[in-house]
């Protein structure tokens, strides 16, 4: 077996649902200090690796709509987006992702490779990504999932894999290993123009303020870099807390559903 394939049954072994392999050549245009190569001079090789979501904890609303307990519909939303869905959807995913990038590492070493994990980018990072510029992380799981053939982005920036649509969370390892890439995704998988759901669903779309703005066409070919312009105060914040969109750029994708 090669070391590719043990590698892949190794992630799946340890709960990835989606893993992918891109060469540091596709990350040609990363923005500076954001390369592979930046972190770890001699690398070859970057390893996507994702989780997928469950879909009732992604269709988060309604969850408590039966409880004769928690009758205050303010508090039920908080308990259903907060209580499930962050917890689920973006701690327990975001954990179970980074022991896997560590393991796999790990893995690495023990073959007498060097090997570099990422961490996640949501909650406990949140102050130090509030003081980046443009909200960077240190890397971008998206676009290395993207470069490994993983799926393709959409208008809502998220990566659409044909499987399971938006629905998936990724984490990154860099390697000195030299391992085959795999193709990149050659159709589109974003119903783009078409369907402009998790567009129509961000923001306030009662007041027509949107923190998602489409910058490329569909026509333009798939979308290997991200394809819209996003406010990110606006969606983090939620614009101050009147928009109640938290992961509907998610849910109301019709891919993968």
């Amino acid at each position: 077996m090669s070391l590719k394939s043990e590698l892949i049954n190794y992630a799946k072994s340890n709960g990835a649902t989606l893993t992918g392999f891109a060469d540091t050549a596709r990350f040609a245009n990363a923005p500076k200090g954001h390369h592979p190569n930046d972190f770890l001079p001699d690398a070859r090789t970057v390893i996507s690796m994702g989780i997928k979501l469950l879909n009732r904890l992604v269709d988060w609303e309604g969850l408590l709509d039966n409880s004769e307990v928690i009758t205050d519909e303010d508090f039920r939303r908080e308990m259903e987006s907060s209580h499930w869905h962050r917890r689920f959807c973006y701690e327990a995913t975001n954990m179970r992702l980074e022991q896997l990038a560590l393991l796999l590492s790990l893995y690495f070493e023990g073959q007498g490779y060097k090997a570099l994990p990422f961490p996640a980018t949501f909650n406990p990072h949140d102050s130090m990504m509030d003081k980046s510029p443009g909200f960077f992380a240190p890397f971008s799981h998206r676009h290395a999932a993207v470069r490994a053939g993983l799926g393709e982005f959409g208008f809502n920036n998220l990566v659409i894999t044909p499987e399971f649509g938006p629905r998936v969370r990724f984490i990154s390892v860099i390697t000195d290993a030299e391992l085959e890439p795999d193709p990149l995704q050659k159709n589109a998988i974003c119903l783009g123009e078409d369907c402009l759901a998790c567009i129509k669903a961000c923001g306030l779309p009662k007041e027509n303020l949107h923190a998602i703005t489409p910058k490329e066409s569909r026509k333009d070919g798939v979308f290997l870099d991200m394809p819209s312009v996003v406010d990110k105060p606006a969606c983090k914040s939620k614009y101050g807390g009147k928009a109640k969109c938290l992961g509907k750029c998610i849910s109301e994708c019709p891919v993968g559903r």
